[in-house]
């Protein structure tokens, strides 16, 4: 079996143009007479998939049985602004997603803490919509050390849901000017106050700390048994599969290949599936980690690409 732990699908009016709005901007500026405003609707456009359709015909063509999305929350406290479709909505439509394709679909949910609605929100996905976790977390500006992050984990806890949480450099940490020190709120040190906090709660590692951060990624997630690495990203260096068979290979080491889950960070809509798709390519580079690795002197067991393309995942969420 193998399960992505890390994908994004979203609706029509799922995501706000203010968040488009730096992309465009740069877009437009590398053509004389095209305009942010010209280029918008395909950005928002190209990540849409209304119903789940080619997503599943990408996962088919990858051999992917089951991907987890994440929801993401790029409201007022990202952006803004609020998008165009509410946050109870896209649950809703996540929760239909699952019922449509049953047993190749699960969802995580989440919702900025700074929402008062937050908690309500999470406890109405998990009970009325089949919501199996807490994700992608991902702060503007916002560690999950900080108070107002306390109230979220403390309900995960309680409705004992893992939670996955976006840590690496690069995406997502350039609202500190790239400060890539402890003082970035993406950075794996933070961490270490949730695991003192809540022992028992489950705990991903989005991204495993990619790239600069890896390490530190590994040094916390090692010796706890609740914590997890998650690999989305690292296909970046497929350019090196050398590199990345090592630095792999260390991750295993430190944490044990019963820790690591596959991901993905695979985005439906028109851009980024079919022949634009990166999952094909990552799903057979681990298919094939036992051989490559062996050729460089590093060993990878069938055993252990199992346990990390959907073994773990599979234990974690129950299926």
């Amino acid at each position: 079996m193998i399960v992505d732990a890390h994908a994004h699908l979203w609706g029509k009016g799922f995501i706000p143009p203010a968040f488009y709005k730096e992309t465009a901007e740069k877009w437009a500026a590398k053509s004389p007479g095209r305009t942010p405003e010209m280029i918008m609707p395909k950005l928002l456009d190209g990540v849409v998939d209304q119903d789940g359709k080619l997503y599943i015909e990408t996962m088919d063509r990858a051999g992917v049985d089951v991907t987890v999305i994440n929801m993401s929350d790029f409201g007022y406290h990202w952006c803004g602004v609020e998008p165009e479709v509410s946050q109870e909505k896209q649950v809703e439509f996540y929760g239909e997603l699952t019922k449509r394709y049953p047993n190749r679909f699960c969802f995580f949910a989440f919702f900025d803490p700074r929402r008062k609605n937050c908690l309500d929100l999470l406890e109405k996905a998990v009970k009325e919509h089949g919501c199996k976790g807490c994700g992608e977390i991902t702060m503007n500006g916002v560690s999950v050390a900080d108070e107002i992050m306390q109230p979220l984990f403390k309900k995960c806890s309680e409705l004992e849901l893992p939670v996955f949480i976006h840590v690496r450099t690069g995406h997502g940490t350039e609202f500190t000017d790239e400060d890539l020190t402890y003082n970035n709120p993406g950075h794996p040190f933070h961490m270490r106050a949730l695991q003192a906090a809540y022992p028992d709660l489950v705990i991903i590692f989005g991204h495993s700390g990619y790239d600069l951060w890896w390490e530190e990624a590994c040094r916390t997630a090692r010796g706890n048994p609740n914590c997890y690495l998650e690999l989305s990203d690292w296909y970046l260096e497929l350019s090196d599969p050398k590199n990345l068979i090592v630095k792999l290979a260390c991750m295993r080491d430190m944490v044990g290949a019963d820790h690591i889950l596959f991901g993905s960070d695979q985005i439906s809509g028109d851009r980024f599936c079919g022949d634009r798709a990166i999952l094909y390519d990552w799903v057979d580079f681990f298919r094939n980690l036992p051989e490559e690795a062996k050729k460089i002197g590093y060993q990878f067991t069938r055993g252990e690409v199992e346990l990390i393309l959907g073994g773990n995942a599979g234990r974690i969420l129950k299926i």
